[in-house]
């Protein structure tokens, strides 16, 4: 798939690394340079011979590929690492004043050490189309309340200036930063904001189905991004 696949690599989260996976959450950052240079030298189809702290990788794939590698980045090192390591960040959930203010210049930082240029961010946001306040409630409880229980995310949006969220739920505000939600025209209105206050080269847009026809929203919401 020529320049139609990226890849992306990040440390996920304790509760996944250490409960499915027996890996101590320990120095993730740290994980993550390790794993994401052997990956990319596997990738590019190079013989890998590497000996690290956390990683250890002797080995050739048959096939290799030009393969851009991002890292997904939720704070400020894991920004940095991605500008002097990667081809890229990629955010969940990230406000775009946030990525504005600290995730480019944390990158610029990375691009620096490594003496190259930034490589690009990738935002995210969710994105409800429906006016109905207590449907966009209905939808987040159902679908999103993972997100604020998890400490990689409370600590993000607390440096975001959202203290709120080390109570492990969704604040009104919170919803605001990165749920864009009312009609097409006001969507569309907060779809273009967030590409300009955060800078970003790219957006993911996660569609929040609402509604008692989650099916009908989906596709509704669907066709609605297809006409952007």
């Amino acid at each position: 798939a020529p320049n139609r696949f990226t890849l992306g690599l990040g440390p996920s989260h304790a509760p996944a690394m250490e409960g499915k996976y027996g890996i101590p959450y320990v120095k993730p950052l740290e994980h993550l340079r390790e794993f994401v240079t052997v990956v990319k030298g596997l990738v590019k189809g190079d013989q890998v011979d590497f000996e690290g702290k956390r990683c250890k990788a002797h080995a050739k794939l048959n096939h290799g590929a030009d393969v851009p590698v991002i890292i997904s980045a939720l704070r400020a090192g894991s920004f940095e690492l991605a500008g002097e390591i990667a081809d890229g960040a990629v955010t969940w959930l990230c406000p775009a004043p946030y990525l504005r203010d600290t995730a480019l210049p944390a990158m610029e930082r990375g691009a620096k050490t490594a003496g190259r240029k930034r490589p690009r961010l990738v935002a995210h946001a969710f994105v409800a189309l429906t006016t109905e306040a207590k449907m966009l409630q209905q939808g987040i409880e159902e679908s999103l309340n993972y997100y604020p229980k998890l400490r990689n995310y409370q600590e993000m949006f607390v440096a975001s200036g959202y203290p709120e969220a080390r109570n492990g739920g969704w604040s009104d505000k919170m919803v605001e930063a990165v749920v864009l939600h009312g009609d097409e025209a006001a969507c569309a209105k907060k779809v273009d904001a967030f590409l300009k206050t955060s800078g970003c080269e790219e957006l993911i847009l996660s569609v929040l189905a609402t509604g008692a026809d989650r099916a009908a929203s989906l596709q509704r919401t669907l066709a609605w991004i297809e006409k952007l």
